[in-house]
């Protein structure tokens, strides 16, 4: 049986159509690290609500919640993958996956 393998490439958070959040991860361990109240666990939830987590209304961090959508850059086994997820408090909106990286969408 083949091993299958997928890291995140890079983390892209936008509000109003700016990017608020770009983080390039590399292959391997990355460290998320910084001082008290700096958004580390905002990045985390952030990742967890773009691969298909849900964040109950009330449970939602701030900034997160004043976002508009997050893109995540994928390597699945080589290849390259873009998802996108609005995020909207009290829903469950759809992912929208596509092959290729951020920048050709």
């Amino acid at each position: 049986m083949d091993r299958s393998m997928f890291y995140i490439e890079r983390l892209i958070i936008k509000k109003s159509g700016f990017h608020i959040y770009d983080e390039k991860f590399h292959k391997g361990i990355n460290v998320i690290r910084g001082d008290h109240s700096v958004g580390k666990t905002t990045v985390l939830e952030i990742i967890f609500y773009v691969l298909g987590g849900e964040i109950k209304e009330n449970q939602w961090l701030t900034p997160a919640d004043l976002c508009d959508v997050v893109f995540c850059q994928l390597n699945i086994n080589s290849k390259t993958f873009t998802l996108k997820r609005d995020i909207e408090k009290g829903a469950i909106p759809p992912i929208y996956v596509r092959s290729g990286n951020f920048e050709l969408g």
